[in-house]
Formats: C-alpha cells, sequence, structure tokens
C-alpha cells in the first residue's frame, strides 16, 4: 500500500497504456483501512468498473490482511479489519464473468472469518476461479454471516500516532 493514486491519474496511466498497446492489468484491494466492512464489497466494485471501463483485461482481486506491523497497528486501534470470507466471495461473484479476467489472491483466505456450513466451498471455488476462470456459486441453507467488526471514524493525528507506537 502507501501508493497513492486517483481515478484520475489512473486513467490517465489506462490511456498511455492503451496508447502503447501496452496491456492493462489492475489490481483492487478487497477491504482496505478505514474502510467500513459493510462499504468493502461496493468500494471493491466500483474500482472494478473504473479497471474494467479502462480497458483492464485482467483484475486482480487482493483481500487485505493485517500481515505487516502497520495494519496491524491500525487494526490494534480499529482502523482496520481484514474482510470476512463472504466479502472475498460475494466481490469476486460480482466481477466474474464481464468480460475481464478476475483472479483472486488466495495465500490468506484461509484466515478469513467464514462460515461454519460453506466457508470450506467458497475458498475451493475461489482458488478454482484462478484456475478456470469460472466461480462456481455456493449456496448455503444454513449461512451465518461473518460478524463484521466496526472501523471507527479517525482523524489524521490519531492515524500517525497509532503508527508510531512501539510494536
Amino acid at each position: 500500500m502507501n501508493k497513492p493514486t486517483s481515478a484520475a491519474a489512473f486513467r490517465k496511466a489506462a490511456a498511455a497504456l492503451r496508447e502503447a498497446a501496452i496491456s492493462l492489468r489492475a489490481f483492487v484491494l478487497i477491504q482496505p483501512p478505514f474502510v467500513a466492512p459493510a462499504d468493502a464489497a461496493a468500494l471493491a466494485r466500483r474500482t472494478f468498473e473504473l479497471a474494467r471501463e479502462e480497458g483492464a483485461r485482467v483484475v486482480s482481486l487482493l483481500p487485505v490482511f493485517s500481515t505487516h506491523r502497520p495494519l496491524r497497528l491500525l487494526a490494534a486501534r480499529d482502523f482496520f479489519a481484514a474482510p470476512s470470507l463472504e466479502t472475498v466471495f460475494d466481490t469476486a461473484a460480482s466481477c466474474a464473468g464481464r468480460g475481464v479476467t478476475v483472479l483472486v489472491e488466495t495465500e490468506h483466505l484461509d484466515r478469513l472469518e467464514a462460515c461454519g456450513n460453506c466457508g470450506k466451498r467458497r475458498r475451493a471455488a475461489l482458488v478454482a476461479l484462478n484456475r478456470t476462470g469460472d466461480l462456481t456459486p455456493v449456496s448455503c441453507i444454513d449461512h451465518r454471516a461473518a460478524s463484521d467488526p466496526a472501523v471507527r471514524g479517525f482523524d489524521r493525528t490519531e492515524v500517525l500516532e497509532a503508527l508510531r507506537a512501539p510494536a
């Protein structure tokens, strides 16, 4: 992370790549810091749509995990929470089959909170998506939605203080 950009900058870069006949691959974060769990899938879908509109041929969906110290510090102060498996699956389901190759980073999917009934099947379907390009629907009669932790409001000073905290 820490690679600031804007939609306008992305559009400009995408246009330059198109002009040079270079294929575009985009990376979309699922539930980055400061994004409430309830908003994560919608934000990822909007970002996917931007990439698709700008000609991305491949979009990689990257669930954000607190594997690095800065994210662990933000999580400790409730500025960040990893997405649930359901959020990742629902995001992938809404993006797949839209004329773009969709891939999902699957390395840490086993760490995500998931429904006890369908979690294994959803993980397997996401792994298969990367091999086949198709996402198998996974229904769940006894679906228990993951309890999304709240991500609270913040100000710049609080965030900087959290990132400077000792390990």
